[in-house]
């Protein structure tokens, strides 16, 4: 799930190691229909052992009764049992291991037709290390989905690089996004035409703005 923050987040520690991450937008519809197949297993393991505790009730006060009744005890120790355990290790290892990544935004700049906004975002996952910083175009009133920036991907904190956006008219129908930044990262992928409207283009100057100064 996206954060929608306007003001830039604190400084965080950032690894500056390569970042892989694709966002899988079903990551928790996956887990949960894992966990709720995992808990129809459960309920229909246990009604089995319900209906073998009857039989073995009914017939309690014979010799069947008891054989019965040490069958379902085998049954629930040697079958069950390692089968309920199997499947919840299963579930904790597939919901550990699924690649789950969240969204921050650091910056937004609205066009100067007040018809759209470039949002800069930071994505952290939590199978790979590091982070890796995100522009994406959208509506003035749209909220950023899940996934990579439809626009620019590259490898390093927005804070690190130092972005710098500025909407430029073309004419009365196109736009340009210039985009600037103080340090260049690995870039993963820059589009200069946005895929959703081919009015809209962008530039890229990266890592050809001076730094901050010293403190």
């Amino acid at each position: 799930m996206a954060w929608l923050l306007v003001e830039t987040q604190s400084p965080r520690q950032c690894s500056n190691r390569a970042l892989r991450c694709k966002v899988l937008t079903c990551t928790f519809s996956a887990v949960d229909a894992t966990k709720a197949a995992y808990l129809v297993l459960s309920v229909v393991i246990l009604a089995f052992m319900l209906v073998l505790a009857c039989n073995g009730a009914v017939l309690l006060s014979s010799v069947a009764g008891k054989r019965m009744k040490k069958m379902v005890r085998d049954i629930g120790l040697f079958v069950v049992a390692p089968i309920v355990l199997l499947g919840g290790l299963m579930v904790w290892m597939f919901a550990a291991t699924t690649p789950s990544c969240t969204n921050g935004i650091t910056q937004q700049v609205i066009s100067p037709d007040d018809r759209f906004k470039a949002v800069v975002f930071v994505t952290s996952c939590n199978t790979a290390p590091g982070f890796s910083s995100h522009i994406s175009i959208l509506a003035k009133d749209g909220i950023l989905p899940d996934g990579p920036g439809n626009l620019f991907a590259t490898e390093g904190h927005p804070e690190q690089l130092g972005f710098t956006l500025q909407w430029q008219s073309i004419d009365k129908d196109r736009l340009q996004l210039n985009i600037a930044s103080q340090q260049r990262g690995a870039v993963l992928h820059a589009d200069p035409v946005w895929s959703v409207n081919s009015n809209i283009t962008a530039t890229y100057q990266l890592g050809t703005l001076p730094g901050k100064p010293a403190h």
